[in-house]
């Protein structure tokens, strides 16, 4: 996230920062053996993701229609099922696709046309120009694929393992499990990374006594990914190519990691709770990445909605008149989107845009610009130094007005405001204060006394929460394509370290709750507006 350490920590709330005992050692994870062959594998892929991930094209064409379209857009799982079972589409009873199925003559229920048993060139054929085995044109829904003969061959290879005993996604075998977490293990923010590896573990270690998951065991592989986004696109490729894992969870997500998450979708890899400060959700979303809270921009618009909502009680001088204040990041830009956005939709005026600066003559210069725009509002999207020179100047001036930001960027802890901002300041996070998380069955490992990131170790504990849960709904047949529509039905499911869970085919951010919180009576602890008296108009 091109997180640098000041800004990770302001994130976690280090007021309640808790440590894990690291007291038990794990085994290094098993090296999972895949039971299909490389040709089988290859075929697997082209069956349930339409490439070859060779960067040669699959194209298809369906029968009344010259346009040739990406095979990735209409693969074979879509209408013959992950384990080729076969499907009703729209009534229409498409056909197993299992070997057994195949070799054995059939008549059609729907048509009566007997066809013959397929062998491997009459199977080519179906595929390749839609005719069956005794040369009858198959439905018009049946695709025309153009490929490769290799990829033609990988692809009957893997039909006649499809739905077999040997016939498992990449890091999936009858006695265990393989998972991935890319993490900054070495680097600035090596002590999250510990701490998150330490939670990951603990909890897995937790399932595997209980038996694991349908007789599996859960192997956690780690890699280091060092914080940045070029390490941690390496981490995520090895976890993906060397180890062959079957999901990511809990992987330490910076920002610019936009190739990272293109990898992801690439591949299919379910990603469960990336540990990502303000995650950057695409439209349409990729379909395997689970984000668990939402990022700065809708965290501002909650701040713009408290803000008009207490607008009587805040403001003495009417109408509201807002300035915004930022940095050049790139987690600053998002929460200022999403602050205009939502002022927009109130029709409340934003007078003063202005970028933020360490200098104490530029931020004079700024607050006078404040003032003289009569700014009564005023959003803060920056550091945590730039908001001391900025609440200092301002006290000088004895101007005060109404100050929001997210706590997420900038931590009370040691900041020191000047009491007359800090009674007029107030913070949005999405993330519950460390007083309210429910560990469950870490507890036993949590002890007081040393600093560590209670913030991302219970994104971590709830990424694997909603793995277990997840596989637990979708059976012992697992498939990666499974364990997404097993998410994709989450409603309100209840971790104890986040907000209610919800998902769906469209919506992969799983919370949508956003806190305002004030600040204490000394001005350095982010408590709920319920325990603060909110204070009125403008002194």
């Amino acid at each position: 996230m091109h997180v640098c350490q000041s800004r990770a920590s302001a994130f976690l709330l280090p007021c309640f920062i808790v440590t894990l005992l690291a007291l038990v050692e794990w085994e290094p994870a098993w090296a999972w053996i895949d039971p299909l062959t490389p040709q089988e594998r290859q075929g697997h892929r082209i069956y349930h993701r339409g490439g070859s991930g060779t960067g040669r094209d699959i194209t298809a064409r369906l029968a009344d229609s010259s346009i040739a379209l990406p095979a990735s857009t209409i693969h074979c799982t879509n209408c013959h099922g992950s384990r080729g079972q076969g499907t009703d589409e729209g009534g229409l009873r498409v056909p197993s696709l299992t070997w057994s199925s195949l070799t054995s003559a059939h008549t059609s229920a729907l048509t009566g046309t007997h066809r013959a048993p397929y062998d491997d060139s009459s199977l080519a054929r179906a595929i390749l120009e839609g005719r069956d085995a005794s040369g009858h044109l198959l439905h018009t829904g049946m695709p025309r694929f153009q490929m490769s003969t290799e990829h033609l061959a990988s692809l009957i290879a893997y039909v006649k393992q499809l739905g077999g005993e040997s016939d498992m996604d990449a890091g999936v075998n009858p006695t265990s499990l393989a998972l991935g977490t890319a993490l900054p293990l070495t680097g600035p923010l090596s002590e999250i990374g510990q701490d998150v590896q330490t939670t990951l573990h603990a909890y897995m270690d937790h399932i595997n006594q209980q038996g694991g998951i349908y007789g599996r065991k859960l192997d956690l592989v780690v890699e280091d990914s060092q914080g940045s986004p070029q390490g941690t696109v390496a981490a995520t490729r090895r976890l993906i190519e060397t180890h062959q894992v079957f999901a990511l969870v809990g992987s330490f997500e910076p920002t610019g990691s936009a190739t990272t998450n293109q990898l992801i979708a690439q591949e299919g890899i379910p990603a469960l709770g990336p540990l990502s400060i303000s995650p950057h959700v695409m439209t349409p979303p990729h379909t395997s990445i689970f984000y668990v809270l939402p990022g700065f921009e809708e965290q501002a618009r909650a701040l713009v909605n408290f803000l008009v909502s207490h607008t009587r009680e805040l403001v003495a001088e009417q109408p509201l008149r807002i300035g915004l204040v930022f940095s050049a990041s790139e987690l600053d830009a998002d929460a200022l989107a999403g602050a205009r956005a939502q002022a927009i939709q109130h029709n409340v005026q934003i007078v003063v845009e202005q970028r933020g600066e360490s200098q104490q003559n530029a931020t004079r210069t700024l607050v006078e610009t404040l003032m003289a725009h009569r700014c009564n509002a005023v959003f803060y999207f920056g550091s945590k130094a730039e908001l001391h020179i900025l609440a200092s100047e301002m006290d000088q001036k004895a101007y005060a007005p109404v100050m929001l930001s997210l706590l997420g960027m900038v931590d009370p802890l040691g900041l020191q405001l000047p009491r007359r901002i800090s009674e007029r300041m107030f913070f949005a996070t999405s993330s519950r204060l460390p007083s309210t998380i429910d560990f469950g069955v870490l507890e036993p490992l949590v002890q007081t006394g040393k600093v560590r990131h209670v913030g991302f170790v219970s994104l971590a504990y709830t990424a694997a929460s909603m793995l277990v849960e997840a596989l637990k709904r979708s059976g012992r047949h697992i498939t990666r394509s499974e364990l997404i529509q097993s998410l994709e039905h989450f409603h309100e499911y209840q971790t104890g370290t986040a907000p209610p869970l919800t998902f769906s085919p469209t919506k992969r951010v799983g919370a949508h709750e956003t806190f305002i919180l004030g600040l204490s009576q000394d001005g350095t602890q982010p408590i709920p507006l319920s325990q603060q008296r909110m204070p009125r108009g403008q002194p």
